[in-house]
């Protein structure tokens, strides 16, 4: 599966998502793809019903990467979207 990272300055990241666990929503009403939590090498992202963990990613041309890895590289912030191009 893949999805973009809808960065504030510059052009969507494509990301191919590793695997991903259930998450405790802690924004209940938030539209799907919004990022609820980006730090202490966690990613949590709102889904349909309830929201996710990432714990891999591979951005576009890269290797695959653990979140903790990504999160250093990328300045990715709460209320950030990730989704289709």
């Amino acid at each position: 599966a893949y999805t973009f990272w809808h960065r504030p300055a510059g052009l969507p990241l494509r990301l191919i998502v590793g695997p991903v666990a259930l998450a405790e929503s802690t924004a209940p009403g938030a539209p799907p793809g919004t990022v609820l939590e980006a730090c202490r090498g966690r990613l949590v992202i709102t889904a349909d019903q309830g929201a996710v963990l990432l714990k891999t990613v591979q951005p576009a041309g890269k290797r695959i990467v653990s979140i903790a890895e990504f999160l250093r590289g990328y300045r990715v912030q709460p209320g950030e979207k990730f989704g289709p191009e």
